[in-house]
Order: C-alpha cells, then structure tokens, then sequence
C-alpha cells in the first residue's frame, strides 16, 4: 500500500474530539431518557403501594369533634 491509498481510506474519520463531542450530546438524550423513565416507573409503584381510599377504617366510636 502506498500513502496515497492510506489517507483516501481515513479520508471521512473525525477526530477524537469530535467523537467525544458526539457521544456527550447523545449521552444527555439517554440520561434524560432514564431519569424520566425512572420517575414515572417509581411513581407509578408508589401510587400502587398507597392504600386505597376504601380500606381507610372508620372513626372509633367514641371519637367526638
């Protein structure tokens, strides 16, 4: 191979910072993705742990205002 070939070949690579730059910006997309997914999924769970309002038990009876 003559240097010619070479530097055709590696004609369309980026940088290293380049590929850096491109992987933080994607990697904001996935974090984001994450923590909204995580929210809803913990608050869904949350919502499924609270008693509903039926189970709630009735004043002693005693009880007085």
């Amino acid at each position: 191979m003559n240097k010619g070939n070479v530097k055709n070949k590696y004609a369309n690579a980026i940088s290293q910072e380049e590929a850096l730059r491109k992987v933080r910006d994607y990697a904001k997309y996935a974090v984001l993705t994450a923590i909204g997914i995580y929210l809803i999924w913990h608050l869904i769970s949350i919502q499924a742990m609270s008693p509903s309002t039926n189970s709630v038990p009735p004043p002693p009876s005693g009880f007085r205002w």
